[in-house]
């Protein structure tokens, strides 16, 4: 724990690439003008991966150039820095090998020649690259210990994401354009490394690189120093709440426990009392009864009574005739009379209700006003008839 409270043991590296034509500011134009264009040469989309690597105590350690290709390009060693380190890729990019090379010959020299006490904390991303078999036994040899941030994290956990690398890409942009202005030439790979150590010398400041390790909470170390604001995105920051329309709630559930009512007003209450004892469990009971269990299963579900077994929803005269008016005068079924009771003691407009009910949920009607819920449920498919095998 005595390497979290020196700052010089803390180190934090990663790679970024830098446009050698970035793109441009705001310009003056004349009145009128729609295209305002910026000449370029041939390398305008070309770019380098330039490796940095700072500590805690904002110290900025060699830089490494790749540049792409199978050879390193001719004369070009001649305008790298002497403490700066420079590699080939095929496309540019850090790769293990790379990577192995700066750590190995360039990063852990450079800590012997300061005298920089091991080990040493280095953070990294998770990047294949960063954290390869070779690389790991040399740093568990030398004394560097390597620690790679989370997946997705480094924009708020990585000193380089958080504060270096966009205040020095924008520095950089401004030291090509005014570089640009003054030579009239295009800028190429052998004007980069003079040009960005210039940027890196005068812009990127010691106080700049503390405040980055600050920010992080990786020193001085506290987690609490993080901007957790940033994991959360735009979509659950603007997120609307759905409001359902109480009228249209109370409607269909209105609906459904009148279909439910009426349904265990048909059926023997010792059958009821059977399908209550196995409402949440699978049918165990008598074959027969399976196909209507599943359905008044289905339809308590929906009229959402399985707790409550007291609910009672009443009709009022104005529905019943309504109810009458509007429905067509045929007989209920009787195809399931096997599974139904009759209820002599009923009043008057009991009876009248079921009868109402009884019409509408009648296959004889076709399920006309049932509501889809019932339609389903409720009405019992025909039993398909076996044809007979004709004989000639």
């Amino acid at each position: 724990m005595d390497i979290l409270e020196n700052p010089s043991r803390i180190f934090n590296t990663d790679e970024s690439e830098f446009m050698l034509c970035p793109k441009g500011e705001k310009v003056l134009s004349m009145r009128g003008e729609k295209n305002v264009y910026e000449v370029c040469g041939n390398n305008d989309k070309q770019q380098i991966t330039v490796l940095v690597n700072i500590s805690a105590d904002g110290v900025v350690a060699p830089t490494m150039l790749v540049f792409s290709g199978k050879r390193m390009p001719k004369g070009i060693a001649k305008t790298i820095p002497s403490d700066w380190s420079m590699a080939v890729s095929d496309k540019g990019w850090i790769t293990g090998e790379t990577f192995f090379e700066y750590v190995a010959n360039v990063f852990y020299p450079w800590l012997i020649e300061k005298k920089i006490q091991l080990p040493v904390i280095l953070f990294l991303d998770g990047h294949v690259s960063h954290l390869t078999y070779h690389l790991s036994m040399f740093c568990k040899d030398k004394g560097i210990h390597i620690i790679a941030f989370y997946p997705n994290s480094t924009h708020i956990q990585q000193p380089l994401d958080v504060a270096i690398f966009g205040p020095l890409k924008k520095e950089w942009a401004k030291e090509v354009h005014d570089w640009r202005m003054k030579s009239q030439d295009s800028l190429t790979k052998y004007d980069f490394a003079p040009l960005l150590n210039q940027v890196i010398n005068t812009r990127l400041t010691k106080e700049t690189v503390k405040n980055g390790f600050r920010t992080t909470g990786l020193f001085p170390w506290d987690s609490s120093a993080i901007d957790y604001s940033k994991c959360i995105t735009k979509e659950v920051e603007n997120e609307v709440e759905l409001v359902v329309e109480p009228v249209t709630t109370v409607d269909r559930t209105k609906d459904n426990i009148r279909g439910h009512e009426y349904l265990e007003s048909l059926i023997e209450p010792n059958v009821i009392a059977e399908f209550k004892e196995n409402i949440n469990e699978v049918w165990n009971g008598l074959e027969q009864s399976k196909h209507l269990f599943e359905i008044w299963q289905k339809s308590a579900l929906q009229s959402n009574i399985l707790i409550n077994d007291n609910v009672s929803i009443s009709i009022s005269p104005l529905d019943e005739e309504n109810d009458i008016n509007n429905t067509p005068n045929r007989a209920p079924s009787t195809s399931t009379a096997g599974y139904f009771q009759t209820n002599t003691t009923a009043t008057a407009s009991e009876e009248k209700r079921r009868e109402i009910l009884a019409k509408k949920i009648s296959p004889a009607t076709g399920g006309e006003g049932v509501p889809s819920p019932f339609k389903r449920n409720l009405l019992w498919p025909k039993s398909p008839q076996k044809k007979k095998n004709s004989t000639t």
